[in-house]
Parts: C-alpha cells; structure tokens; sequence
C-alpha cells in the first residue's frame, strides 16, 4: 500500500520540522509541520489522515499525536502561515535538558529518551518512506531463515564430521 501524495506532502512537512527546526518531539513536529502544510493549501483532514492510517494506532504515543493534532485543528479556525517552534529537545552544551517555553519540567531525561523514540518508531518510518508497511515484519522473516540456513549447515558439518569419525574408526579395525 503506497502513501497517498497529499499523505507525504504532511509527512515530508514533518520531517523537515524535525531538519529545519532541530525538534525532536514528534508531537512538535506535527505541530510544526501542519503549520506549514497548511500554508500550502493541504487539508487538516489529510494531516490527520497521515497519522492514522500510517502509524500504529494502538500505540498511546500515536494516539497522543492523533489527539494532539486534532485538538490543534479543532482550536484554530486560521492556521498561520509558520509555526515556530516552542521547545527544544534535547541536552545542550552544558548537558542538561532544555524545556518547552513556560514549562518547568523537562521534556525528557537525557538523549537515551530521544534514541528510544525514534528506534521504537523506526519500522513505521522506514514502512512509511518504502511504501512497505511489511518491512519489519519481513526482515525478521528473513533473520529467521538465516537462521535456520546457518542451522541446517552447522548440522550438516556434524554429521560429516561424526561420519569422518565414524569411518577412521571402522577402518582402523
């Protein structure tokens, strides 16, 4: 199943909100990126469309975002032109953890949060970005008959080798 254009156009938003604006929280990023999808005559309906048919809606981190942008949606009734960002994610030089304007408490506790992210989301990006919403799933398919490959020949060596064994001894008799 292939993306359907106006789908990457909010998903490529996106992700240059994550490039352009060094924002690493996906929930910003949609923000950000629905913004300027917008801006270019996208439909709210589409951005939200983007988020639930291509991600894993059981996922409460999704589903925050589905929230997130339909509240954003449901909020505004113009949507700027830009959306500049509010926060920053991440440590900073001085090692600690910037926060989102007005909030006290940190987004996350170091970049170990940041990395757990985006491995947790990584096969729904690459399913996302190859039109194969499989490829997960299909590599560890693959992992698993190699697997069973290397098995296969591991035990083919030890029973040549028994074999060998085997025929040494019968022929020293």
């Amino acid at each position: 199943m292939l993306v359907p254009p106006a789908q990457r156009a909010f998903i490529k938003e996106h992700e240059l909100a994550h490039c352009e604006h060094d924002v690493f929280d996906e929930i910003e990023a949609d923000r950000i990126g629905f913004g300027e999808f917008v801006s270019d005559g996208g439909k709210p309906q589409t951005a939200l469309q983007a988020i639930a048919q291509n991600l894993d809606m059981s996922h409460p981190k999704n589903q925050a975002r589905y929230a997130a942008l339909l509240s954003l949606i449901q909020s505004e009734s113009m949507y700027p032109t830009t959306i500049a960002p509010i926060s920053h994610f991440g440590p900073d030089f001085t090692g600690t953890v910037n926060q989102p304007a007005g909030s006290s408490t940190p987004e996350a506790s170091n970049w170990l949060d940041f990395l757990d992210t985006i491995i947790s989301g990584a096969p729904e990006i690459i399913g996302a970005a190859t039109g194969n919403y499989n490829a997960y799933p299909y590599q560890q398919q693959v992992i698993q008959q190699q697997q069973r490959q290397s098995n296969n020949t591991l035990l083919i060596v030890l029973g040549a080798v028994v074999f060998i064994i085997l025929l040494v001894f019968l022929l020293k008799k």
